[in-house]
């Protein structure tokens, strides 16, 4: 799938990084894709980014402020009244300590991150889909070979198909999630994969995706 003109990252770039994980946005909508970044010395040249398209960070996921020059709103209410989809936020995963949306208005995402007794920090990223569930799935075909973080297929509990990325939890700031779409959304929760295990990303996708239904 080609990629647009600009893009929202928040994905794991690391300096040898083989997975660069983004949201794509497309005329004010998006979907969650990822680009393969294999180990190369060759220098890569890419658009000059705007305020709130990456990372806070370009080496890696930032979980205290994950969108740079974003808006951090006290509430998932207030959050709501900026975006153009209903928030996903489950009562059972507890409250998110913090709330980020991106400084620019067109670009509709939401971020949210928790700090949980049991699974430790990890985020959420909501943004309306665009795309389709074949997109979804050929995500971990881009990653057959080459990406930091072992990509596969898995299924919720609902019966739906997800991709599930594990990073390595000796490796800094590889992180592990699920990606998958529903409903209107793709929805990536991810948390660092040092203390951020794939039990606690799937038990986690499952219940956001239990409380986004239709």
């Amino acid at each position: 799938m080609r990629l647009p003109d600009y893009i929202i990252g928040f994905g794991r770039r690391h300096v040898f990084s083989s997975v660069l994980a983004c949201t794509v946005v497309v005329a004010g909508t998006a979907v969650v894709l990822a680009r393969p970044a294999h180990r190369s010395s060759a220098p890569t040249t890419r658009p000059a980014a705007t305020a709130a398209e990456e990372s806070n960070s370009a080496e890696h996921v930032d979980f205290d402020q994950p969108l740079l020059a974003g808006r951090k709103l006290p509430s998932v209410a207030e959050a709501a009244a900026n975006l153009p989809f209903r928030p996903v936020a489950p009562a059972a995963a507890g409250q998110p300590i913090s709330v980020w949306i991106p400084a620019q208005a067109r670009q509709h995402l939401l971020a949210l991150v928790y700090q949980h007794p049991s699974y430790g920090r990890f985020m959420v990223i909501e943004v309306p889909n665009v795309g389709t569930q074949q997109d979804l799935e050929g995500l971990v075909a881009q990653c057959a070979t080459g990406c930091e973080e072992a990509w596969s297929l898995v299924h919720l509990e609902d019966g739906s198909e997800a991709v599930l990325f594990e990073g390595s939890s000796t490796i800094p700031h590889e992180t592990t999630g699920v990606i998958w779409i529903h409903n209107g959304l793709a929805l990536n929760v991810l948390g660092p994969a040092a203390s951020f295990s794939r039990d606690a990303a799937l038990a986690l996708a499952n219940r956001f995706n239990s409380a986004n239904a239709a």
